[in-house]
């Protein structure tokens, strides 16, 4: 399949510069470089056959994306060691609120689909008594070796605004067997935000 990639990438030389074609038949065309940026896309644009599996891999190893989750990750790979149904995704304590905004709506998800109940995982902030307060994924892009998604928590308790925006990157190391999560946080409010 890579090798198919690579060969439509490639491009086509004309005229001259191949004496397959006849003369004058046009420009040279410039082959198209493959690069991690020229494969990536959006997430709106990947499709899913059966699963909802989104992978990064980089040569050693690789890691699949929690899909509708900001920070989530699951099923590292790095032979001979594959570990299966592990899940990992960051929840914060918001300080002054004493409130826990966790990145659960792929759990609340599976859930609903897999029993038609509990609440609708969209909906999280503003219904269901009880139920998780969760940051919610608005972006995301895909490259074979990274994925970089942005997201939003914006939610009033006891007259206090805790809003913020959030952006990660998800990159798969080619030299060890690990991988990094660098998350960046920017608090929309003019009061601190203290994130434990």
């Amino acid at each position: 399949m890579l090798a198919m990639v690579m060969a439509m990438s490639a491009g086509i030389t004309r005229g001259a510069d191949n004496p397959g074609m006849p003369a004058g038949e046009g420009a040279s065309v410039a082959a198209t470089e493959l690069t991690p940026e020229s494969l990536g896309m959006p997430r709106t644009s990947i499709g899913f056959i059966n699963d909802r599996i989104i992978r990064l891999f980089n040569g050693r190893g690789a890691i699949s994306i929690r899909d509708k989750s900001v920070t989530g990750l699951q099923d590292p790979v790095f032979p001979p060691i594959e570990v299966r149904d592990y899940h990992f995704q960051l929840a914060l304590r918001e300080q002054e609120s004493n409130v826990l905004i966790q990145d659960v709506v792929p759990d609340v998800y599976e859930h609903m689909v897999r029993t038609f109940e509990g609440p609708h995982p969209l909906g999280l902030n503003f219904q269901t008594p009880g139920a998780p307060f969760v940051m919610l994924v608005q972006q995301a892009r895909w490259q074979p070796a990274s994925y970089f998604r942005s997201g939003t928590f914006h939610k009033q308790f006891n007259g206090h605004w805790v809003s913020f925006g959030i952006e990660t990157h998800t990159l798969a190391s080619a030299e060890a067997d690990e991988i990094y999560l660098e998350v960046r946080i920017k608090n929309r409010e003019a009061q601190p935000l203290v994130l434990t």
